[in-house]
This record gives structure tokens, C-alpha cells and sequence, in this order.
């Protein structure tokens, strides 16, 4: 078997992420784990798992980058801390219009409302999201059920 020679150049870009992916990265890790610590529901797992694995289904897609960044950030607005509120126009500055679209998308909109309501609202505003913000959504709920599929056949 000959060993394929891909260069520095080309070693880097399928082991590492580029840039743009790496800035997202460190964004979300300071949102979720710099900042609050925060760990997945009912679990002492670092919540900053689920969007990387976001983002990795995305990735393993072919997804373009801005809708794997939006994977990656796709909860940092409404899981960040009042002190270190994320909004859409901070994405829009760091990580363009596209992410901060898929972002504001995929967010919800009133966590006051009782958890029935905002997941049903969630449910109506699919029919209306872009396609980006499908691929996002779809990647976060494989992610979620994937882990409540693991959890249930390790502990029932």
C-alpha cells in the first residue's frame, strides 16, 4: 500500500477545523462552560457536548460552515447568563448575517411560557424556518434523542 503524501496544508485541513469553525468553538465553550459551568438536564456531563456534537453531525453532512457555526452556537443565545447576554447582532458582528439568521431561528422566543407551549411553538415554526436552520434543528434533535436513546440502554 503507497502512502499517500497530502502535505502540511492538506493534513491540517482534514485534521483541524478551520478558523471561522475554531472561533465558533471558542465562543460557545466561553457561553456554556466559561461563563455558568453549565451541564447537560439531570446530568454532570459539560453541556458544551450537545453543540459540538451539533456542529460534528453537521460537519459529517457536508453542511456548509456557516450552518455548522450556527450548530455550534445554536443555543448560546438563550442559554447565555444575563451578565454575558448573547444576542443576535453580537453573532451577526463576530460570525456574519447567515449564522446570526440560523441562531435567531432555531431559538426560542418566550422561555417564560410553560414548557408545553414553547415546544409546541417550536414545532409550528419549523414549517417556516430555511433550509440552513432545518439542517441545525435536525442535527440538534438527533443529538438530543441519540443521548436519550444511550442514556435509556445504560440505565432504563
Amino acid at each position: 500500500m503507497q502512502k499517500q503524501n497530502i502535505g502540511n496544508a492538506g493534513l491540517q485541513e482534514r485534521v483541524v477545523f478551520n478558523p471561522f469553525i475554531r472561533r465558533a468553538i471558542t465562543f460557545a465553550l466561553k457561553t456554556h462552560e466559561g461563563y455558568q459551568k453549565q451541564k447537560r438536564k439531570g446530568k454532570d456531563v459539560p453541556y458544551i457536548t450537545h453543540p459540538l456534537i451539533v456542529g460534528m453531525i453537521l460537519a459529517k453532512a457536508n453542511a456548509p460552515d456557516d450552518v455548522i457555526v450556527g450548530g455550534i452556537l445554536h443555543d448560546t443565545i438563550e442559554d447565555s447568563i444575563e451578565e454575558k447576554k448573547v444576542t443576535s447582532e453580537m453573532l451577526r458582528e463576530r460570525f456574519g448575517l447567515s449564522v446570526a439568521r440560523i441562531v435567531d431561528d432555531v431559538t426560542e422566543k418566550d422561555r417564560t411560557l410553560p414548557w408545553k407551549e414553547r415546544k409546541r411553538d417550536a414545532l409550528e415554526h419549523v414549517q417556516h424556518m430555511d433550509v440552513p436552520s432545518l439542517w441545525v434543528k435536525s442535527a440538534d434533535v438527533i443529538s438530543n434523542v441519540s443521548e436519550i436513546l444511550d442514556d435509556y440502554s445504560r440505565d432504563k
